[in-house]
C-alpha cells in the first residue's frame, strides 16, 4: 500500500497544472504517524495531509489543529459538485461529518462481514439467508444438529465492530447523541441472543482452528470477518476443491454491517499549502485512482463511478461485489468520536468476557454496566 501511495504521489507530481510537488513517507503503523505528528506538528515543514482513523481525526479537531474541509468541498473553483458529492455512498461519506465541519475524506474503507455457506445451508432445508436473528438462530442452530457436536454454527467473533454490527441489528445503539450508553434494552437483547447461541453450541471457537478453514470445510455455517479478507476466503474454498456456494449477507435484523477505514485530513497552515493539500485529497479521489486502491487492498470503492470502473474486478471478486451491494443500504459508520479509539477496545475486552466458560446470560447485563462505568472515567 505504501508503494502504491508513493507511485500515485509522484503520478499528481508529474501531471498536476499547478506545478505541486507531494512527497508521500509511509509509516509502520498509524500509532506510529500519531507519534510523528504530535513531535511535528508544531514545527516548521509539518506534514500538511495524513491518512488517520476518523476517531484519530477528532483528537485531532479536538486540539484545533485540523482545517474544516467544508469551505473547500464547496469552493466554487477548487471544489466538488454536486454531482461529485452525491457519487460517494452516504456511510462512507458520512463518517468525516461532525455537526456542519467536515474533518476528513475517505482514504479507503473496510467492514466486518457475515459469510454464508448458501449450498450446505439447502442441504439443511434452508432456501435463503436469514433475515432476522431467530432465522439465524435456526440455521446455525441445525448446522450444529447434523453433526452432533457443538461447531458448525456461527464461528464466534468478538470483534468490537462485530459486535457492534449485533447490536445494530437488534436496532441497538451505544450512543446517546456524543455519549456513550452500552446497556440498553436493544443492547442487552443483543448480547444475550449471542450469548445464548454460544451456550446452546450453535456458536463456538477454537484458538487453534481458523475461521476461514473451518468455513471452507463446513466446520463453520456462517463466519465474519474483514472485506480485505474475502479472497483469502475465495482461496481456501479452491484449495478444498470445494464446489459450495458462498456469499456475503448483512448482519440479520435490521439488516447492517458497520464499515469503518480511514480518512485523508488536512492540517493547519499557510493558505497557500492548505489549497496544495486539498487538491492532492481531490486528485486522489478521482475514479481511477480508486480503482488503483481497490484492486491494491480488497476494500470498498469510495464512489459508485468508480465501482462502476471495478466491472472486470467485479467479475473476478463476486464476494466483493456482493459487499459493494450492500453498501447503499446496510453500510453504518463506526463512531467517529476521539474517545472510539480507547472504547472500542474496551467492548472487546467486554464481549470477551461474557463468552467466559461459566458466566450465566443474566451476568450479561452486569458487563454492560461496567462498560458504562469505564468509559465514563477520565
Amino acid at each position: 500500500m505504501a508503494h502504491l501511495l508513493e507511485n500515485q504521489a509522484g503520478a499528481f507530481n508529474e501531471s498536476n497544472p499547478w506545478g505541486l510537488q507531494i512527497r508521500a513517507r509511509a509509516f509502520a503503523g498509524l500509532a506510529k504517524l500519531q507519534a510523528t505528528l504530535r513531535q511535528a506538528l508544531p514545527q516548521v515543514g509539518a506534514p500538511q495531509v495524513a491518512i488517520l482513523l476518523p476517531e484519530q481525526a477528532a483528537q485531532w479537531a479536538e486540539s484545533e489543529k485540523l482545517v474544516d474541509l467544508e469551505s473547500y468541498i464547496n469552493d466554487p473553483i477548487y471544489g466538488l459538485s454536486q454531482q461529485e458529492i452525491a457519487d460517494f455512498y452516504p456511510a462512507l461519506w458520512n463518517q468525516d461529518v461532525s455537526g456542519s465541519r467536515h474533518w476528513g475524506m475517505p482514504a479507503q474503507r473496510s467492514a466486518r462481514l457475515m459469510l454464508y455457506n448458501q449450498s450446505w445451508a439447502q442441504e439443511l432445508g434452508f432456501f435463503r439467508a436469514p433475515r432476522s436473528p431467530d432465522e439465524f438462530r435456526q440455521q446455525a442452530c441445525a448446522a450444529a444438529r447434523a453433526s452432533g457436536t457443538p461447531h458448525n454454527g456461527w464461528y464466534l467473533d468478538t470483534h468490537p465492530l462485530t459486535t457492534l454490527s449485533w447490536i445494530y441489528s437488534f436496532d441497538g445503539n451505544i450512543l446517546e447523541g456524543d455519549h456513550y450508553r452500552f446497556l440498553s434494552p436493544a443492547n442487552l437483547s443483543a448480547l444475550t441472543f449471542l450469548k445464548t447461541l454460544f451456550d446452546e453450541g450453535c456458536a463456538w471457537r477454537n484458538p487453534e482452528t481458523d475461521p476461514i478453514q473451518a468455513f471452507s470445510t463446513r466446520q463453520a455455517l456462517f463466519i465474519t470477518l474483514g472485506l480485505e479478507s474475502l479472497p483469502e476466503v475465495a482461496r481456501a474454498f479452491a484449495a478444498q476443491n470445494s464446489r459450495d456456494s458462498w456469499k456475503v449477507i448483512a448482519f440479520p435484523g435490521a439488516t447492517s454491517f458497520v464499515s469503518q477505514g480511514t480518512s485523508y485530513v488536512l492540517f493547519k497552515s499557510s493558505d497557500a499549502a492548505q489549497l496544495a493539500g486539498w487538491l492532492f485529497i481531490r486528485w486522489m479521489l478521482q475514479a481511477e485512482n480508486q480503482v488503483a486502491m481497490v484492486k491494491s487492498s480488497g476494500f470498498f470503492p469510495l464512489t459508485r463511478s468508480a465501482h462502476a470502473a471495478l466491472s472486470d474486478y467485479a467479475t473476478e471478486h463476486p464476494a466483493w461485489e456482493q459487499a459493494v451491494e450492500l453498501l447503499e443500504e446496510s453500510a453504518r459508520p463506526a463512531p467517529a468520536l476521539p474517545s472510539w479509539e480507547r472504547t472500542k477496545w474496551m467492548l472487546g475486552d467486554g464481549i470477551e468476557e461474557i463468552f467466559r466458560l461459566g458466566l450465566e446470560s443474566g451476568q450479561v447485563s452486569r458487563i454492560l454496566a461496567e462498560l458504562d462505568r469505564t468509559v465514563s472515567e477520565p
